[in-house]
């Protein structure tokens, strides 16, 4: 019994970074978006979101299901059967090792994004600033930097927002 609330701990802390990683730096990514395009797209990246979770889920109950079908799982209509170790081990698979390499893979997503409160705000700042008006070639060297890990681009070729740099023509001709 010990044992099995060692492991459920560390399981529900799992499961829970696996939960944390996505849902908790979604809402910021827009805002990355937004710096690079000048466009607001909210709405449309919480539709792709919802729409991957979804297909996700639909994936993983097929995949289990074929894992399951591989390792000659049975299935009884009339009440219980004794399952052959095959089974028994790949459901001990896909509930500790598949999830477990789920949990894995989105801690090494995470530890690669440096999104976090802190840069997020200067972020935010410096897309504030260029929303007001402010020219790109004003920008402190901090925010720069800061804008230029979140994106992933490099901060001089953010096209939308250096046509507010060039100087207009308006004479009529």
């Amino acid at each position: 019994m010990i044992w099995l609330v060692i492991f459920m701990i560390f399981w529900e802390v799992g499961l829970y970074i696996l939960y944390f990683a996505p849902w908790n730096a979604f809402p910021f990514i827009p805002d990355l978006d937004t710096l690079v395009t000048g466009r607001n797209r909210a709405g449309l990246f919480a539709s792709v979101m919802t729409f991957v979770n979804q297909i996700s889920v639909g994936v993983a109950g097929v995949v289990a299901g074929y894992l399951l079908d591989f390792a000659h799982f049975r299935e009884s209509a009339s009440g219980a059967v004794v399952q052959p170790q095959s089974a028994i081990n790949m459901i001990i698979f896909i509930v500790s090792g598949g999830v477990g390499l789920m949990i894995v893979l989105a801690m090494l997503f995470v530890g690669r994004f440096h999104l976090s409160k802190k840069t997020f705000m200067v972020l935010s700042a410096e897309l504030v600033r260029l929303q007001k008006g402010g020219s790109m070639s004003d920008v402190d060297p901090h925010p720069k930097a800061v804008c230029e890990d979140l994106t992933g681009v490099k901060y001089d070729s953010i096209e939308v927002w250096k046509k507010d740099d060039q100087p207009q023509n308006k004479s009529r001709g």
